[in-house]
């Protein structure tokens, strides 16, 4: 929640899959033309590169919230492709945070207008 305005706040790191493209391309995988010689390469660096993202921008949002003097939250770290297909009823085949921020984002939306309702109706 944000301030003394109870208004919910959201940490969200999207583009997690260029992220992890990129790392990968660090490590030296580029294509899967490079998987001709070691066919399970490119799923050996995409969970190295995967676990080295998602530690180290959670580590790099706990630091910067610290650092601000806010309290610690969650960073829900999600492929946007996942998240928009979820909101259309796919099941995405690699998530990390989706299912949790709309979770999230459901739970408290029906919380909040709950207790809209409520407020209204004791008029």
């Amino acid at each position: 929640m944000l301030g003394g305005l109870k208004i919910p706040t959201y940490i969200v790191r999207s583009k997690a899959d260029q992220h992890i493209r990129n790392l990968m391309r660090d490590r030296g995988y580029y294509s899967e033309q490079d998987d001709e010689d070691d066919p399970g390469r490119r799923a050996r660096l995409y969970t190295a590169a995967r676990k080295q993202y998602i530690e180290e921008t959670r580590r790099s949002v706990k630091t910067n919230l610290e650092n601000a003097g806010l309290p610690d939250q969650q960073v829900y770290i999600v492929f946007n492709n996942n998240v928009l297909g979820m909101v259309k009823g796919s099941t995405p085949k690699r998530a990390i945070d989706e299912l949790a921020l709309l979770t999230d984002l459901f739970t408290e939306a029906h919380v909040r207008r709950g207790r809209a309702i409520k407020s209204q109706g004791d008029r």
